[in-house]
């Protein structure tokens, strides 16, 4: 949030899919969640494939001329498994975006300490 009260958050789903869960299982049952996984991409867009894939919307975020307030950039993959940027508006209470960035800096401040 800047001083003046314009909101940019960035998201970034499919991380989950590309690497988190495929972290948490046993080696045996991974060619299976990737078999999966391309089998419902298709039909579910947020599951990007890659962590490139994935990372586009933050790409795309910072090489933006100007910064955009109460925007939303979603990293998509089309059913053929190119990637592609979604934004879209935000609309949320200004308190709770002060709430989200205040807990954050807490946890940064926290890490930083340690």
């Amino acid at each position: 949030m800047t001083s003046d009260g314009r909101m940019s958050y960035i998201c970034d789903p499919g991380t989950f899919s590309s690497n988190i869960t495929l972290s948490m299982v046993p080696a045996f049952f991974k060619i299976f969640l990737l078999i999966f996984f391309f089998i419902v991409q298709p039909f579910q867009s947020k599951l990007t494939r890659s962590p490139k894939n994935a990372m586009q919307s933050i790409l795309y975020a910072y090489n933006q001329d100007e910064p955009a307030a109460n925007k939303k950039y979603e990293s998509l993959t089309s059913w053929n498994g190119s990637p592609y940027v979604r934004e879209g508006d935000l609309n949320l209470p200004r308190d709770l975006a002060e709430t989200a960035w205040e807990k954050m800096d807490n946890i940064y401040s926290r890490i930083k300490s340690e």
